[in-house]
């Protein structure tokens, strides 16, 4: 079921307990074993059957500009693979884009926040080449978000696998700020 959040407008999750294919996909050994090597060590997708499993946003296309497919967020697992599902041809919009900026910190979090975002210099986009492509991140590390689809031949739509590390005794990659 499609619901929406502060954060999202439209977004499901939980399809491993719909889907037959969303499970055997998240659970498929070669997966694992490539997204394994790609960052150097085991991990797990999303802890298999979470209700996360796999996210999947939509970005219907709007000129509503003040509506972005995903707010700025970090994201609270290790790593994320979003593979978009649309057609991006003459997509206006929907871009990823990332925040070039360091916010290791309380006072720039704090700044980010009175100033309503960043600033537009730190943000670089990247844009899906095409239906099938994917991109891999460590979103935990790195503020991010949609831009809005101003326009598109339709929905824009991205599904979003949670990947962490299998070693429960790492270092906890998921706190975006130190804790006192």
């Amino acid at each position: 079921m499609v619901k929406s959040n502060k954060r999202q407008a439209e977004v499901m999750r939980g399809l491993t307990y719909k889907s037959k294919f969303t499970r055997d996909l998240l659970t498929n050994k070669k997966l694992v074993d490539q997204v394994s090597r790609m960052v150097g060590k085991p991990v797990c997708l999303n802890n298999n059957y979470s209700m996360g499993a796999p996210q999947v946003n939509f970005g219907r296309p709007s000129r509503d500009t003040s509506s972005p497919v995903d707010s700025w967020h970090f994201d609270s697992v290790d790593y994320v693979l979003v593979i978009i599902l649309s057609d991006m041809n003459g997509m206006i919009g929907g871009e990823l884009e990332v925040l070039k900026q360091d916010l290791g910190s309380p006072e720039a979090t704090k700044s980010l926040a009175q100033h309503g975002g960043p600033d537009r210099h730190f943000v670089e986009k990247v844009s899906y080449q095409e239906a099938g492509w994917g991109i891999f991140a460590q979103g935990s590390k790195i503020m991010h978000r949609v831009s809005h689809v101003k326009e598109a031949a339709e929905t824009r739509i991205s599904f979003v696998i949670s990947i962490n590390t299998r070693n429960i005794f790492e270092h906890d990659r998921l706190r975006t700020l130190p804790v006192n």
